[in-house]
């Protein structure tokens, strides 16, 4: 343990000395929102077990068939979780209030490799709104066709006169001791010379730094992320980048969020990153919005860090998100094979479930007799489904530590003269009692959004130069503080003031651990990385099956 402390005390003293211390699931819709639907006016209802049709139309005060007739699906019978849509009488009472005034539908043209997962996220809906909106999309989507989609809010008029306040302000910031001229918003990159301009970026990272000998042993994170960020660093100044970088130590309290945001370099930085942590991140976030600052952030999955925020960038995509674009990776790896599809009971997994039905049988088309869906508890109905001929994708997105076991351990046992390939969640190999021998013999196979191929050589060049300069052994957090902050530095330095409107446009860029590929979640959203890796255990190791 000495021998850390001194390592982490080097770092940290080095940092000091080189830059300055600065210091949605889709769950019951809101049934008080009016919809604009073909001329009328309609609001969304999730149907509860036990409630039919009756108690439907007499809780909206509407007639069945017109129930019906909005709904045609309805007419086979209700089932549980359906979404209809309700039509609202056009009385004075029944209007929407003023400040939320009724959403008009508009129309989405699908383009090639769109998802439904994505689609929805792009207008804030969930991928069941989405389908009760366009119920052709369960037979799969194809380019070209048009889908009815609803946008995620509203945005109210704005005030010309403020509007043109704030413009006059930020062209008077942007003129102060700026001697290059404001970017166009054209998404081609800038010329070499313009890209070796100097520009800002702040790093916020909890150093917790100490007051005695003794350092916090949650700084580790922290300093391991800017060692990797320091080596990025370094790397574009040798390329010829001209980067000012101030460091804050976020820690993970009020007050330290509260000292850093009066800091006048926050305010002109062009880039910042971090903090790791979803509060203190969302303070940031505000601050970062009212400056038009791109924030990155570098760890947290929560969707709620991107939700009316447009300056966001999310680098790790949610659970949700990987599932959702796992499906069209594991069709091209297993084109011929059966899916079969595990259920429990577990609400939380019923969501993961959901996502992995959508994510095979529309984003990757897959053809409804080669998928099929059987629960947790019938684990021999499961072994007499299994194809003798075809390969087996078991899909498993269960979160039950005692179940997952249990299951795997009987899979396993029971898989003789069948092909298998189990389908599962990254947080497994993190299971206490797993084994991990029974996970081999199954292929186990899951989504990440990072893997580091140590073999490769721009690994090997990274634990090189992190062994020289730290004298350890890189980790997970310092390959993911070089990977981002190279990466955002470069695409601010290329796009200038145009990033955010171009992020979306840059092609696929992969790192010693990761790989970005951008979209908007929603018209006033932030950003979420929309790529993942497939991994695969081949003999006792995680290996990518999917290449860039």
């Amino acid at each position: 343990m000495g021998m850390i402390h001194t390592a982490l005390k080097t770092l940290l003293l080095l940092f000091i000395l080189s830059f300055g211390m600065c210091q949605k699931a889709f769950s019951q819709q809101d049934t008080s929102k009016v919809y604009e639907w073909n001329g009328g006016l309609i609001r969304f209802h999730t149907v509860e077990k036990g409630k039919t049709l009756y108690s439907i139309s007499k809780m909206f005060q509407v007639k069945q068939e017109d129930i019906l007739l909005m709904n045609p699906s309805a007419e086979n019978g209700l089932k549980t979780g359906m979404v209809l849509r309700i039509p609202v009488a056009a009385s004075k009472s029944d209007k929407a209030p003023e400040k939320e005034q009724p959403k008009s539908s508009q129309q989405h043209t699908v383009k090639a490799k769109e998802t439904a997962f994505g689609i929805a996220k792009m207008y804030g809906l969930t991928v069941a709104e989405l389908e009760a909106m366009n119920p052709e999309i369960q037979q799969g989507l194809k380019p070209g066709m048009q889908l009815y989609v609803y946008p995620a809010s509203v945005k109210k008029p704005e005030d010309p006169k403020k509007t043109a306040e704030l413009m006059s302000d930020r062209r008077s910031k942007s003129n102060e001791g700026n001697p290059v001229k404001e970017e166009s918003v054209s998404c081609s990159v800038l010329s070499k010379e313009q890209q070796n301009r100097p520009f800002q970026i702040s790093i916020l990272l909890p150093f917790f730094l100490p007051s005695g000998e003794e350092l916090n042993p949650k700084a580790r994170i922290g300093l391991d992320f800017y060692s990797g960020a320091k080596l990025a660093l370094d790397s574009l100044k040798k390329l010829g980048y001209q980067i000012t970088v101030h460091v804050f130590d976020s820690q993970n309290d009020s007050t330290s969020v509260d000292d850093f945001l009066k800091n006048p370099a926050l305010a002109k930085s062009d880039l910042i990153i971090g903090p790791l942590y979803s509060s203190a991140f969302i303070r940031v976030a505000e601050f970062a919005k009212s400056k038009n600052i791109p924030a990155v952030s570098p760890f947290s999955q929560s969707d709620a860090l991107l939700t009316s925020y447009p300056n966001v960038i999310k680098v790790i995509p949610d659970l949700l998100s990987q599932i959702q674009q796992s499906g069209p990776a594991l069709k091209k790896l297993h084109p011929n094979a059966r899916y079969t599809l595990i259920r429990n009971s577990n609400e939380k997994d019923k969501e993961l479930a959901d996502a992995f039905k959508s994510s095979l049988l529309v984003s990757a088309a897959i053809s409804p007799d080669d998928f099929q869906e059987i629960t947790y508890s019938s684990m021999s109905d499961l072994l007499e489904k299994l194809s003798e001929a075809n390969e087996n994708v078991i899909l498993f997105p269960s979160t039950v530590q005692v179940q997952v076991i249990d299951f795997v351990g009987r899979l396993s046992a029971a898989r003789t003269g069948k092909r298998i390939t189990l389908v599962g969640l990254n947080d497994w190999n993190n299971y206490e009692n797993i084994e991990f021998d029974h996970l081999n013999n199954l292929n186990f196979t899951c989504a990440a959004p990072s893997s580091t191929n140590h073999s490769s050589g721009a690994a090997r060049l990274f634990q090189s130069r992190f062994k020289e300069e730290f004298k350890g052994e890189p980790t997970f957090y310092a390959y993911q503080g070089f990977d981002v902050t190279f990466y955002f530095c470069k695409q601010i330095a290329s796009y200038g003031k145009s990033f955010l409107k171009c992020l979306p446009e840059v092609p696929l860029v992969c790192g010693i651990n990761s790989c970005y590929r951008y979209s908007r979640i929603g018209e006033n959203d932030g950003y979420e990385n929309q790529f993942i890796y497939l991994l695969e255990m081949d003999n006792f190791e995680l290996k990518r099956r999917n290449q860039p």
